[in-house]
Parts: structure tokens; C-alpha cells; sequence
């Protein structure tokens, strides 16, 4: 009788010990899964130009700062675009938001280019959007491989912006 007792002492203390590892295991996974998870998220940066006048616009760019792969720096236009006002940031709690206004000349931004200095080196995307005195509304995301779009009067081809 006690060396059953005993025998069964030992199943339950192997049954105990198997249970205690197995849920050490599954909340080792759990740990471990949500931090792979979250090692690669990102915000997307956020471009929003609207014509106030033929040829001049208000400029709105969101950098996120939820890590160190948010786009540094400003987008850039190209070709004869003159800033009509300096460029006021301001730092929220999660992005930094740069406003300033524009003259692109009395073409607008049609054949006009916008890079992203620095985003190739980073996983954030661009959401661009474009809103014109006549009502039209551009969209595009702009992905790291190919840090820029180009503003078209027509709206044809991959890298050009298309109305929404």
C-alpha cells in the first residue's frame, strides 16, 4: 500500500511539473509573438497640398515618431516652387506636423516633382494627397523603393498621381 502511495506521489508530481512547463512554454510563445509582431509596425507619413489660389497652396506634412524609421526632413518639390511662408512645426505626442504655403507658379504643380529625401532607408509609406481649385482630388502612396511622385496634367502612368 505505501509503495503505491508513493508511485502515485511521483505521477502526480510529473503530471504538476509537465502542466507547469507546457504553460511556461505557451507564455513564453505569447511574449515572444507579440513582440515580433510589433517590431515591424509603422505609421504612415502624410502629405496634403491644397491650391488656396491659381498657383499657390497650403502644405501639410505628418512624420510619424513611433520609431526610428519615421522619413526625416521635409518632402521637397522641385522647379521653381517658392515657399511664401516659413515653415512652422509643431511636435505631437506621435507625429510632427510642418505646415508653410507655396507659389508653384502660374502652372501649378503640373509636371512638378516631390521627392522624399531619406525614405528609401526606412519602411514608411507616403500617403499624398492633392486637393485643386477645381474641385479634383489626387491621391497616391508613395513607398520607400521610390521615394517621389510626379504632379501631371494628364493623369497617366504608375509614379503619377490619379484622382480619387
Amino acid at each position: 500500500m505505501i509503495n503505491s502511495i508513493a508511485q502515485q506521489c511521483r505521477a502526480e508530481r510529473a503530471a504538476v511539473s509537465c502542466m507547469y512547463s507546457r504553460f511556461t512554454w505557451a507564455v513564453a510563445c505569447l511574449l515572444l509573438a507579440g513582440s515580433v509582431a510589433s517590431a515591424h509596425e509603422a505609421s504612415p507619413a502624410y502629405l496634403e497640398i491644397k491650391e488656396t489660389a491659381p498657383g499657390q497652396f497650403s502644405a501639410l506634412w505628418r512624420t510619424p515618431v513611433l520609431g526610428r524609421d519615421a522619413p526625416s526632413g521635409s518632402a521637397q518639390a522641385l522647379d521653381d516652387v517658392k515657399n511664401l511662408s516659413e515653415s512652422n512645426v509643431q511636435e505631437l505626442a506621435d507625429s510632427f506636423v510642418e505646415r508653410r504655403w507655396i507659389d508653384a507658379g502660374p502652372k501649378g504643380l503640373a509636371g512638378k516633382c516631390i521627392e522624399f529625401p531619406g525614405l528609401q532607408l526606412t519602411i514608411t509609406d507616403v500617403l499624398v494627397r492633392v486637393e485643386l481649385l477645381d474641385g479634383k482630388k489626387l491621391t497616391t502612396i508613395v513607398h520607400p523603393p521610390q521615394p517621389w511622385v510626379e504632379i501631371a496634367a494628364s493623369q497617366h502612368g504608375d509614379r503619377q498621381l490619379r484622382e480619387s
